[in-house]
């Protein structure tokens, strides 16, 4: 009973094993044609994205670069830097005109003094220095006065320009804005061009037909196990707790049959790695096969001449 089941068991594991392993490198190297496809999808989506950020980049700067122009060669400030600078200007002005009223006063007072007669009073010469002081003193304010309009205006101008310098610094980030935008979307495109050269230049994989399994050498050692078995019980074969599933493929359905067929040929994508290797495997199996079945013959045979002793 034991030598019926293993006889068998090696039977169907050599005649399934081949067929197996005939389908096994089929549509191997479609992964990384589907990976790379998706990463070219992806590239182009990138670069529309940064494409369509340029341009909205592009046109809100021009936009703000135009306006920055048009303040800049008006010459004019915002409101309240120009009503600063107006005021200052004014202030400036009346304290120019209050300067030179004091010099004038002081210079007549110091004129009437000059002018006093030989038979002036003390008193009247003590009034007359003393008109004189406040003179200097209305002098001395009148000054300070424009000193103080004075560095208003100026501290009015370096505010204007100021506003003035920001103005061109915000054109110069609108500037740089409008380069970064457009380094994006160069950097973009030329990323999605690498991936499409890639794919272009990859290797379309070439359908390669798998090898079928030997069905004569397959078939006859299966078919002598089989006679060797049922010489050996004088009757039908019956596999115990045994159960080997054969995978359905065209090339798993040649090896089996009766009748040689042509290689079924894969639609798709064969694997570019793994063909060679598969060959080599399925020789072995075919002569492990063969050599599966001539045991069992002679095993078979053996057994029987023992038992006719």
């Amino acid at each position: 009973m034991k030598f019926r089941t293993t006889v068998v068991t090696a039977t169907l594991i050599a005649v399934s094993v081949p067929a197996a392993l005939s389908v096994a490198p089929a549509f191997a190297g479609t992964t990384a044609v589907v990976r790379l496809q998706g990463t070219v999808a992806q590239l182009e989506q990138n670069a529309a994205n940064a494409r369509a950020g340029y341009e909205a980049v592009l046109a809100k700067e021009t936009a703000r670069r135009q306006e920055l122009t048009a303040l800049l060669r008006s010459g004019r400030f915002p409101e309240a830097i120009q009503a600063r600078q107006d005021a200052a200007t004014a202030a400036v002005r009346q304290a120019e005109v209050a300067k030179a009223e004091a010099d004038r006063v002081r210079a007549e007072r110091n004129d009437a003094i000059d002018a006093l007669p030989a038979t002036t009073t003390d008193d009247e010469r003590v009034a007359a220095f003393r008109e004189l002081g406040k003179a200097d003193l209305a002098v001395e304010a009148a000054a300070a006065t424009l000193a103080g309009a004075e560095q208003e205006l100026v501290a009015a101008a370096e505010q204007g320009q100021d506003w003035r310098v920001g103005l061109v610094q915000q054109a110069s980030a609108s500037e740089g804005a409008v380069a970064d935008a457009l380094a994006v979307s160069q950097a973009a495109d030329r990323a999605l061009a690498d991936a499409r050269a890639a794919e272009t230049q990859q290797p379309t994989p070439t359908p390669t037909p798998a090898p079928a399994v030997p069905t004569g050498g397959t078939a006859t050692a299966a078919a002598g196990a089989t006679a060797a078995a049922e010489a050996d019980t004088g009757g039908s074969v019956r596999v115990e707790d045994t159960a080997v599933t054969v995978p359905t493929s065209p090339t798993a359905a040649a090896s089996v049959g009766s009748t040689p067929t042509a290689p079924a040929v894969h639609q798709g994508e064969l694997a570019e790695t793994g063909s060679s290797s598969a060959s080599t495997v399925l020789a072995i199996a075919g002569v492990a096969t063969m050599a599966l079945g001539v045991g069992a013959v002679v095993v078979a045979r053996r057994r029987k001449a023992d038992a006719d002793r």
